[in-house]
């Protein structure tokens, strides 16, 4: 934590641990003392259901994966039942159900070996419930399946509903409910055979629905709903303290937590308020540094500086300031500066984990920030400022460029050569250390956002998906990235060169620059950073917090 990645399972063991599943093999594990810690499980496709049983946690996603622990998360042991989607899984007893796409359901009795039912549902399954001889489950157009046998024949039952059935559970053989789309609520009296439909008293998609006895209900759904019954009939709301959609709910004992989208948990304890735990910061992220030690900090709206521990993920540094920051770079060796409005310019010694507030030389909004590795360091900004350092960004004294232009990317190296970048295709270049500009003709008009370069190539990035490269620094030429979406920052390492922009666009190229590819990350939302260390690991930043991870 914090984590975006969307959470769709949740359950608490017997003794207490508490998990979440989700996204891109996202683990989560509460520990007794509530706090919440990424566990590795070595998978990396995405986790849809969670279930707390006699075989230990029982995990299962995409493409058939099930995966075990029997020792709270030290160990994992891993199944492939298939190709399908699993979605659910529950377990009663020694048995164990889950179910997918297509009508999958499976069966085991130990967690290890798991067996196709014999007579399968012919709709897709979203949850499953089972006490280890009655087992139900739910899915598409108000599918409904009951299973006497512990899950290895199944028939349909028949709801009078449509809509997609999301969530089901029972607290015996006499008492069931599912859940569904439009405020649905079902309840059955005789083990699942004959179903009835509560009056619709609320409009909201419901999702998941579990209990811990005959009529003592909990159901959650869109918009952080969460509703609680306590004789089977009547529900009322309880403030969940969040808006997210909630998409699974566990409980045991006096504890409950409910998850959902952009890795957001809610739990309760005994009569407590419900308290929601954010995955990730909510507000816009504009800038990203990452080193090969696996140190990495974003910087962004409202002064947030995140920094990422490698073994226990990002955590929010105090930065004192309010204002929006819009640029981050390191020096490897442990400093770090970060830039932004009102002229702020912001140091630290210890690799991010304090900051100190260097007095501003003017109120102009500073843009982008590069320290090399000897002591150099450049800031840009809007008017054309320009601020260069020799002691690792301890001072700062402004030099002029042009007086005209609004600046917004800056990159060097180490053997004093530099380029800047802004408005109106504005390219710059110094080959000692900034002291003295030069224009340079990009060929381009239109605005330039983002510098990088090595060694051998330098590239800048712009509007309309525009990608300009040069050999020599001095001559560029437009390449061809594909796509006309804006593309406001790039990195690189070795022959790789990636490049980020608006509505989750990342291009990609294997050939120094020569050629591009488009790489699906999951996500529209726009992307403002990105940073890549020498060992090729990268990070992208974004609005609503977004944090992508290339490893």
């Amino acid at each position: 934590m914090p984590q975006g990645n969307r959470l769709g399972g949740a359950c608490i063991e017997r003794d207490g641990h508490a998990w979440a599943v989700g996204q891109l093999g996202t683990v989560l594990s509460r520990d007794l003392r509530g706090t919440w810690r990424p566990v590795r499980t070595g998978e990396r496709g995405d986790l849809h259901g969670v279930a707390c049983t006699e075989h230990g946690v029982v995990i299962v996603g995409a493409r058939g994966l099930i995966v075990r622990s029997v020792d709270h998360g030290a160990s994992w042991t891993r199944a492939r039942v298939g190709t399908t989607d699993l979605w659910s899984v529950s377990g009663g007893g020694r048995r164990l159900v889950a179910v997918g796409a297509g009508g999958v359901a499976l069966r085991s009795d130990d967690g290890v070996r798991w067996t196709p039912a014999a007579a399968r549902p012919d709709a897709d399954l979203y949850s499953v419930w089972t006490d280890g001889r009655l087992a139900l489950a739910v899915g598409r157009g108000g599918a409904l399946f009951r299973s006497g046998d512990g899950g290895a024949r199944w028939a349909r039952a028949s709801t009078g509903v449509t809509t997609s059935l999301t969530g089901v559970w029972a607290s015996g053989p006499g008492d069931a409910y599912a859940v569904g789309a439009g405020g649905t609520i079902l309840v059955s009296n005789d083990a699942g055979a004959r179903w009835t439909i509560l009056p619709r008293e609320f409009t909201e998609d419901l999702l998941a629905v579990t209990g811990y006895g005959r009529g003592d209900v909990y159901v959650a759904g869109a918009s952080g709903a969460i509703l609680r019954s306590r004789d089977g009939v009547q529900f009322m709301r309880e403030g969940a303290d969040t808006t997210s959609d909630l998409v699974a709910i566990g409980l045991r004992g006096d504890q409950v937590v409910a998850v959902g989208p952009r890795g957001v948990i809610t739990e309760r304890a005994g009569g407590a308020p419900w308290h929601a735990r954010l995955g990730g910061h909510r507000g816009s992220l504009h800038a990203v540094w990452r080193d090969r030690d696996g140190v990495a900090c974003a910087a962004g709206q409202a002064g947030v500086i995140l920094c990422r521990d490698p073994a226990l993920g990002w955590k929010r540094m105090p930065s004192g300031m309010s204002v929006n920051l819009s640029g981050i770079a390191g020096d490897g060796a442990g400093t770090m500066v970060v830039v932004g409005d009102t002229g702020t310019i912001l140091r630290s010694r210890d690799r991010g984990a304090s900051w100190a507030l260097i007095p501003p030389l003017d109120g102009r909004i500073l843009s982008a920030v590069w320290l090399g590795t000897r002591g150099a360091g450049l800031i840009v900004g809007r008017g054309g400022t320009v601020l260069r350092s020799v002691d690792a960004g301890e001072h700062w004294q402004p030099v002029t460029a042009s007086a005209s232009r609004g600046y917004m990317g800056v990159w060097g190296r180490d053997d004093g050569h530099a380029w800047i970048c802004g408005m109106s295709g504005a390219l710059m270049h110094t080959a000692d250390g900034g002291a003295h500009w030069e224009s340079l003709t990009s060929g381009y008009a239109g605005d330039l956002f983002a510098l990088w370069g090595d060694d051998d190539e330098v590239y800048a990035v712009g509007r309309e998906g525009t990608v300009l490269r040069s050999s020599d620094g001095v001559r560029w030429a437009r390449v061809d990235a594909g796509g006309s979406e804006t593309l406001v920052s790039v990195t690189g390492a070795g022959a790789d060169v990636w490049a980020v922009g608006l509505a989750g666009r990342v291009v990609h190229s294997r050939d120094h620059g020569a050629h591009w590819r488009t790489v699906a990350v999951g996500t529209g939302d726009d992307l403002t950073a990105i940073a890549a260390s020498a060992d090729r690991r990268v990070t992208a930043v974004g609005y609503w917090g977004t944090i992508l991870a290339l490893r």
